[in-house]
């Protein structure tokens, strides 16, 4: 069941509704595997293979936050993917194998895009992945909201039988020289269960957290900390 439109034409803004609920058996979720687990942000896709194409002098003109102050807490540097590009920072004691709340920031060094290309990629990918979803353009950022049903993979000895809620923001800065996009996550303690009637009403409640991720992520004052120079 679907509690997102599948956004084909951005710039329009399609909100969570109950209007386009399809039986979620029909849906067939890709997951994108990353270090010791998969990433489950269909931006991350986008992103790692631009980011592979631009792996020499990565961070020449991105420099990397060793904290984020945002969302009423005080986020760390937790992981960094191998070659750069991807940024994960946790908060409260947690780990990036086991967390609740998590910000990510993606950095494609060449990858110059307007919001609409980057929109359109999204919903591409995001599609495949889940069909709640939405993606919008406002003031010369792409913006996305994501839900993210569990799938019940093992990786390694993880289980991934957790709901997730993400909302993204591009960032267009010429001195960055590529694209920047900023994530916060949320992993909410609900169980949808099996019965349709207790699944609809916690795909209800987490399009609520989408929205209010969605809201957070457009009034932040985080902005990439960019060079003008190689």
């Amino acid at each position: 069941m679907a509690v997102a439109a599948a956004i084909q034409n951005p710039p329009g803004h399609h909100d969570f509704g109950l209007s386009t609920f399809v039986p979620y058996s029909l849906q067939t979720p890709v997951r994108q595997k990353m270090r010791a687990n998969y990433c489950l942000s269909s931006v991350c896709l986008w992103v790692f293979i631009a980011i592979s194409q631009q792996a020499h002098a990565l961070e020449a003109n991105f420099r990397v936050p060793e904290q984020i102050d945002e969302f009423g807490k005080t986020f760390r540097l937790s992981f960094t993917s191998g070659k750069g590009g991807l940024y994960e920072y946790t908060t409260e004691g947690e780990t990036v194998d086991n967390w609740s709340t998590l910000i990510t920031i993606t950095y494609a060094k060449g990858v110059v895009v307007t919001p609409m290309e980057w929109a359109k990629s999204f919903a591409k990918s995001a599609a495949r992945e889940t069909p709640h979803y939405s993606v919008w353009i406002d003031d010369g950022r792409g913006y996305a909201k994501v839900i993210y049903e569990p799938d019940g993979r093992v990786i390694g000895d993880k289980r991934f039988s957790s709901y997730e809620v993400d909302a993204h923001k591009t960032y267009h800065v010429p001195a960055c020289r590529g694209l920047v996009t900023l994530q916060y996550a949320t992993r909410p303690d609900v169980s949808g269960g099996a019965d349709p009637a207790a699944k609809r009403a916690t795909l209800l409640q987490l399009a609520s957290e989408a929205e209010r991720l969605a809201s957070a992520v457009a009034a932040s004052s985080w902005a990439p900390d960019c060079e003008g120079t190689e």
